[in-house]
């Protein structure tokens, strides 16, 4: 056996400034060379141990929306034990010919009791609607989640990384892929993409055209001519791996990788990436269609839309909209949302999800959903739902959730769609989280941050669904948080402990076929002959 020779990352990099004659921040070589200089091992590993990690698409809520009237399954299985809570409302319930009151209502769908509004269609992609209820068939949903942190930022760095881990959820699929983008974020709130093997996330941001801004490195039309440069290419990846080994290049599985990512890079500087405006234009439009018939002021959905909704006098805490005093005082909550509302980001960071998944560009992707844009209320026009809803009454967030969470269904639906087709959507892990649940208020007047009751749901062809997992508090923590929200209960094969966000994370892991990024602890299901089964038991309510 030769003795391999020696190159420096300094050498390595210094090639690929000159072979830019710009800084190797932000271009396709600082992908290539990145590889080259840290990845090449940690992921070589991997492969020989067997690695072949899933795709990983995150789906981020910001701020915490109250999720008991979509995917928050209070009584899934029983509703023995259920307490209410005034707040909690999935329907409305009328008097007079006007809703003016809410009522904790589920429908039975494929095996599980669901929330109101699954008994809905929703608006399909070129017309006509579609069952929300397919969304269950691959479902995995683990509840009554302690995020061990009752602030946003920190929630949200937990669920990338949770304590202890080595390597945070969006690496656990980046670092292995031979992709030539490790992972994408669009703007995920404390996104974490912690690697071990030297690679980097690239980040998209603002508005316009977000293909163009994630691939404009790679565009053959940049003031830079990449194409002229891959001769260097070729020349530099061959100077690596001689200068990995001089063994034979099929005995050596590091120089393996180092072609893969070759063949990645060379495949982007040569497809040049033509007509993207078109290819954004008609993917955005395709998820605002979805969006905007979702959330069809006019539509009538029963319980929730088709009737006049509140009181027309004396209203109190249970129609303000994001601040105590503010209570709503148009006629019908239903007119809140105009013809031109919209749902930020939503239509946008869907589309460069299905681009970037679809074009095998990057195996790890995170997106963050915004809210309910240009609501009408008296005197303003251009309100916003937000989500950290403290002080948005139960009247009110029914109606605008519900609205929500049908666009967020509709988008989800066409992606897993667009995977089928592309025979990925058993290759894909979807997470659709945030943060936390609420935890309502008493007085139905707004709800808190249910740290202690977060939940997330988990969508991939590799699931068998609907299977929900974690039990449930009959009651929250005190008086002030009354009844069943979500609040965690003790899990007897936890030893009696609440689920925390490390064991999720090695339940992501174990479904995306990764290393477990948490060695403290083991995930909540195991694969069974190809299926995956709960190691602990399904939901239920402890009193």
């Amino acid at each position: 056996m030769s003795k391999p020779k020696s190159i420096s990352r300094r050498k390595l990099l210094g090639m690929a400034t000159v072979f830019t004659g710009a800084s190797v921040v932000n271009n396709p070589f600082s992908f290539l060379f990145e590889s080259v200089v840290n990845g090449f091992v940690n992921r070589a590993l991997a492969q020989e141990a067997g690695y072949d990690p899933r795709r990983y698409i995150y789906i981020q809520q910001p701020g915490a929306p109250a999720r008991w009237s979509w995917d928050l399954f209070l009584t899934p299985y029983s509703a023995a034990g259920f307490v209410a809570n005034p707040m909690i409302g999935t329907k409305y319930s009328a008097s007079g010919g006007r809703y003016t009151g809410l009522s904790y209502a589920t429908i039975a769908a494929k095996g599980i009791n669901v929330p109101h509004m699954w008994q809905f269609s929703v608006p399909k992609a070129g017309g006509g609607m579609r069952p929300m209820t397919d969304l269950l068939d691959n479902l995995l949903s683990i509840q009554g989640i302690s995020t061990e942190n009752a602030g946003h930022p920190g929630s949200q760095l937990l669920h990338f990384k949770p304590s202890g881990a080595i390597r945070s959820l969006p690496a656990l699929t980046g670092d292995f892929a031979p992709t030539p983008i490790a992972a994408v974020n669009l703007r995920s709130g404390n996104y974490s993409y912690n690697s071990l093997a030297g690679k980097t996330p690239v980040q998209v941001g603002g508005g316009g055209n977000m293909l163009q801004t994630l691939l404009n490195p790679f565009i053959s039309t940049a003031s830079t001519n990449f194409l002229n440069n891959l001769d260097q290419v070729n020349d530099a990846v061959e100077d690596a791996i001689t200068s990995l080994d001089d063994l034979a290049k099929e005995r050596h599985p590091a120089a393996e990788i180092l072609s893969s990512d070759r063949a990645g890079v060379e495949r982007l500087l040569k497809q040049g990436f033509p007509d993207l405006a078109n290819q954004w234009n008609s993917l955005k439009n395709k998820y605002s269609d979805l969006i905007s018939r979702a959330i069809d002021p006019t539509q009538s959905l029963a319980g929730l839309t088709d009737k006049p909704i509140g009181l027309t006098s004396g209203r109190g805490a249970e129609y303000a909209l994001n601040v105590a005093a503010n209570e709503v005082s148009t006629a019908d909550l239903r007119t809140l949302i105009k013809d031109t509302s919209t749902i930020g980001s939503m239509a946008e960071h869907f589309a460069v999800a299905e681009y970037v998944i679809l074009n095998d560009l990057s195996r790890s992707v995170s997106l963050q959903l915004g809210t309910l844009n240009g609501l009408s209320t008296s005197g303003n026009d251009q309100a916003n739902f937000r989500f950290d809803e403290h002080n948005t009454g139960g009247m009110v967030s029914l109606y605008l959730n519900s609205m929500y969470y049908r666009a967020l269904a509709s988008c989800l639906l066409e992606l897993i769609d667009q995977l089928k087709s592309a025979g990925l959507y058993e290759e894909t892990v979807l997470d659709v989280g945030g943060e936390f649940n609420r935890s309502p208020r008493r007085n139905a007047g707004g709800s808190d941050h249910g740290w202690q009751g977060a939940s997330v749901c988990l969508y991939s062809g590799a699931i068998n669904g609907p299977l929900v997992i974690g039990n449930l508090k009959a009651n929250g923590p005190s008086a002030g948080y009354p009844g069943t929200w979500g609040y965690g209960a003790e899990i007897p094969e936890l030893g009696g402990k609440q689920i925390g966000l490390a064991q999720v994370g090695a339940t992501i892991a174990t479904l995306l076929r990764a290393p477990s990024p948490v060695t403290s602890t083991g995930p909540l299901v195991a694969v069974q002959n190809g299926q995956i089964v709960p190691i602990i038991g399904k939901t239920k309510i402890i009193s």
